[in-house]
């Protein structure tokens, strides 16, 4: 209780406060979650960072692997002239058998590069399709995670809201004229006109009296005459 009876209170100033912890829990459970969100969020982002990394590596090892295939080819023709002309020397006896199994041996080296750098290209290229897939479900785990963010924020504002109500305001500029609670107090809910409130303010810079006239009398009374008022207590 911050008031007692014949306090003056200014229109907004606390007069009660209640103690509801399991309203404060809430409030703390929910900020924990907005926390978890803004958490989940980053590492979506990190995610979409590292994949697009990835990507772009496996992007960049396609272009390796495509010039090194183009080298590959480059080599086996060229150790496949070369065979054709040692082969045409060898059956002319112009240089030896051993000179053009070696020139075969070269052209098959080639070739076999051909096939390792194919095989290098569909594994880039496979690494880059599941880069830029990871790319996508990363990106949707974020939308997931802001959303999820969203809704942590509108119940971290919603227990915060709840809160506010635990304090009971002056309604107005007044005076306390009546308090029928006292600290430590359980607070009851208004079930109707029979419940007792907390506290009474009466607001009495202005005051409206409303006087009954006898019907006898009434002939005496016209609108604008001036009136006085005693009061006894």
């Amino acid at each position: 209780l911050a008031v007692d009876i014949g306090d003056t209170v200014k229109k907004g100033d606390v007069l009660v406060r209640l103690s509801v912890p399991e309203l404060v829990d809430e409030l703390h459970h929910k900020e924990a979650l907005v926390a978890q969100a803004e958490a989940e969020v980053k590492q979506a982002e990190s995610m979409i960072t590292a994949s697009r990394a990835a990507a772009e590596t496996a992007e960049s090892r396609i272009a390796e692997v495509d010039a090194g295939l183009t080298r590959a080819k480059a080599d086996v023709e060229r150790w496949k002239s070369e065979h054709e002309r040692i082969k045409e020397l060898a059956s002319k006896g112009s240089v030896t058998q051993k000179l053009e199994e070696e020139t075969l041996n070269a052209l098959r080296s080639a070739e076999a590069a051909v096939q390792e750098a194919v095989a290098r290209g569909r594994s880039a290229r496979t690494s880059f399709h599941e880069a830029q897939a990871k790319i996508g479900t990363a990106e949707a785990d974020k939308g997931a995670a802001e959303a999820r963010h969203k809704v942590a924020l509108a119940a971290v504002d919603r227990a915060r809201t709840m809160i506010t109500y635990t304090e009971i305001k002056a309604p107005f500029h007044g005076m306390i004229t009546r308090r029928t609670v006292d600290t430590g107090h359980f607070v009851h809910p208004a079930n109707g006109p029979a419940s007792t409130p907390l506290l009474e303010v009466a607001k009495a810079d202005t005051v409206r009296i409303f006087v009954d006239v006898p019907e006898l009398e009434a002939a005496y009374v016209d609108t604008g005459d001036p009136a006085i008022i005693r009061v006894q207590a």
